[in-house]
């Protein structure tokens, strides 16, 4: 949707939590370019009201879930302590216990081979499950596979490694369906991930959610604001990329906010007049700065370049009490971490450096480097000289370091300048940094239910459309 600072809650379970209906997707920025919009799987943006799902947001038809992490067999979401399924074709529950992202990836193919010259355009989305948790793969699958992961000795990082493969497997059958259909030749292909990857021991494993992930050699994962949770590789490839692009790689840092302004360009969405309203849109398009002279196919691992368009990057925001919590920002080559939590409910510790995905020993553990329970209030990386995050500049003392002491110090003024940057767009385009958390998802006792809003053993909307967006006091 190309925007950052919507503070939606986790949308557990029951909870009302919701992109506000005020702000587009890109399925109605797409929509408005004349597609035939198709979203697969996750949606994880809002259910409590028909209002808040995918057919009322800018898709023509979805099949998939509203939440996040569902059993991909039998399709009770995780969080529901298995009191609640969660799988929909358009808008109907859907009881299918086949595995998940076979149905996917099987309304893809069927949705290519049924395409006819003359329709409008596609644009789809796809959200396969693979390889976030629980990391399940069919017998069948695994038996056929397992050879190619064979030379792995933990189990945990094996069983990934197959459901890697199978997300793998299956961009192949997509990719070789376009070319048998005639399409691949007018098609484009984007592909990214949304976090960096759950590792072992990271953050103590929350809810015994186990994926065998690596980020090394970044420090941190998903759940961090380190470069381990927030770097991750992505390319644009089909047929309608011109050649001389092909295998050429780029050092330019771009958001997610950045994929939809970015992708409308290859369609005719400017062309035909239409403009983005910036109050709308934190994402920039960066198609002239990807195709051009930011593109190469030597140095791959030199420095991330920062587009033009760009003086900084907020990776997360939040701001309660009078202070900013879990948040970063990239300025100059440098990122500023504030008051960032590093332990979960279960007391482990985020603070880890993950297994290199070369290792052998059998552990495949990550390396715990403290228990995230005393972390400094400022963390300062230089992302050029050390993008791997071992050296705070601060060495640990946060705010109490000495160059505060001193007002011409550099660093000083490159942090307050940094502070200034979050308080202009936190006053300028968030006014309200509530987190829209309205309902309690923490059961009482482990393993008990606690989802209040089930209907008939199924997570589908539940709140009347009278019913008023937001509780007083949030201001979205």
């Amino acid at each position: 949707m190309g925007l950052q600072g919507v503070l939606m809650d986790y949308v557990h379970p029951s909870v009302q939590s919701h992109l506000p209906v005020k702000f587009n997707t890109i399925g109605n920025y797409m929509q408005t370019a004349g597609y035939n919009t198709k979203l697969y799987g996750k949606w994880h943006v809002g259910y409590s009201k028909e209002s808040y799902t995918p057919l009322k947001r800018g898709f023509n038809s979805h099949i998939g879930h509203y939440q996040y992490a569902i059993d991909p067999f039998t399709k009770y979401n995780l969080d529901a302590w298995d009191t609640g399924k969660d799988w929909f074709v358009d808008g109907e529950f859907n009881d299918n216990q086949e595995y998940s992202s076979d149905i996917l990836l099987e309304a893809v193919l069927d949705d290519l081979d049924g395409y006819q010259q003359g329709d409008d355009p596609l644009f789809m989305y796809i959200s396969f499950t693979n390889p976030h948790f629980p990391v399940l793969t069919p017998d069948e699958f695994n038996n056929d596979n397992m050879d190619k992961c064979a030379h792995i000795q933990n189990e945990d990082r094996k069983t990934y490694c197959l459901s890697v493969m199978y997300l793998d497997i299956a961009i192949g059958e997509i990719t070789t369906k376009l070319k048998d259909t005639g399409l691949y030749d007018n098609t484009i292909i984007a592909m990214t991930g949304d976090n960096g990857p759950q590792v072992l021991d990271l953050c103590g494993t929350p809810g015994h959610h186990v994926g065998a992930g690596s980020a090394y050699p970044y420090r941190g994962g998903k759940y961090t604001l380190f470069q381990g949770g927030v770097q991750t590789p992505a390319f644009i490839s089909g047929g309608a990329i011109n050649d001389k692009y092909h295998g050429t790689k780029s050092n330019l840092l771009i958001s997610a906010v950045d994929w939809m302004p970015t992708l409308l360009h290859f369609t005719t969405f400017y062309d035909s007049g239409n403009k983005l309203n910036r109050n709308d849109v934190d994402g920039l398009d960066l198609y002239q700065d990807i195709f051009d002279s930011h593109t190469t196919n030597s140095n791959a691992n030199a420095f991330m370049t920062m587009s033009d368009k760009r003086k900084h990057l907020i990776l997360s925001m939040e701001y309660e009490n009078e202070k900013y919590i879990n948040t970063g920002i990239i300025y100059k080559n440098y990122k500023l971490l504030i008051n960032n939590k590093l332990t979960f409910f279960d007391g482990g510790s985020c603070n880890v450096r993950s297994a290199s995905p070369d290792a052998t020993d059998i552990a495949f553990a990550s390396t715990i480097l403290d228990d995230g329970k005393t972390v400094p209030d400022l963390m300062l990386f230089n992302l050029e000289t050390d993008p791997n995050e071992y050296n705070d500049i601060l060495n640990g003392g946060g705010s109490s370091n000495d160059i505060f002491q001193d007002d011409d110090n550099e660093i000083k003024k490159l942090i307050i300048s940094m502070i200034k940057i979050l308080n202009h767009e936190r006053i300028a385009k968030v006014p309200d940094m509530k987190t829209q958390s309205f309902e309690t998802f923490y059961p009482p006792h482990p393993n008990t239910p606690i989802d209040t809003h089930i209907i008939d053993g199924i997570h589908k909307p539940y709140q009347s459309e009278d019913e008023d967006e937001f509780p007083e006091g949030y201001n979205y």
